[in-house]
C-alpha cells in the first residue's frame, strides 16, 4: 500500500533508518497523508421542477471550472460548477427531461 503511495518513503525507511524508527516514520507519514488530503464533499442533488402533468425537468450545465484542492490550482470540467457532479435521482415510472447546456466550447 505505501509502496504505491510513496516509494521514496520506503527507500528512506529501508536503507537509512533502524527498524524501530522505520515503523514510527511510516506511521507518521501515513497520518500526514490521511490528514493532508482534502476530501471532496458529498455532491448536492440535481434540482427538478415538476409540471402539472407530473413530468420532471432539470438542467445540467457543463463548464470549465478552476478550483484549488490540496494547495494545487487546476482547471477541469465540471457539471453545474461542482466537483463531483450532482447526484441525479429518479422515481420509477415518472418522466424526466434534462436540458444539457455545453459551455465547453469546440
Amino acid at each position: 500500500f505505501l509502496q504505491i503511495l510513496n516509494p521514496l518513503l520506503l527507500l528512506k525507511a529501508n536503507h537509512i533508518m533502524a527498524p524501530s524508527l522505520t515503523v514510527t516514520y511510516l506511521l507518521l507519514n501515513l497520518i500526514n497523508i490521511v490528514f493532508s488530503q482534502q476530501c471532496l464533499s458529498s455532491p448536492s442533488e440535481l434540482q427538478w421542477s415538476e409540471n402539472a402533468d407530473g413530468d420532471f425537468y432539470g438542467t445540467i450545465t457543463m463548464d470549465a471550472y478552476t478550483t484549488t484542492i490540496n494547495n494545487i490550482r487546476f482547471t477541469t470540467r465540471a457539471i453545474n460548477s461542482q466537483i463531483p457532479a450532482p447526484t441525479i435521482r429518479f422515481i420509477p415510472g415518472r418522466k424526466y427531461f434534462i436540458t444539457l447546456v455545453n459551455n465547453l466550447g469546440p
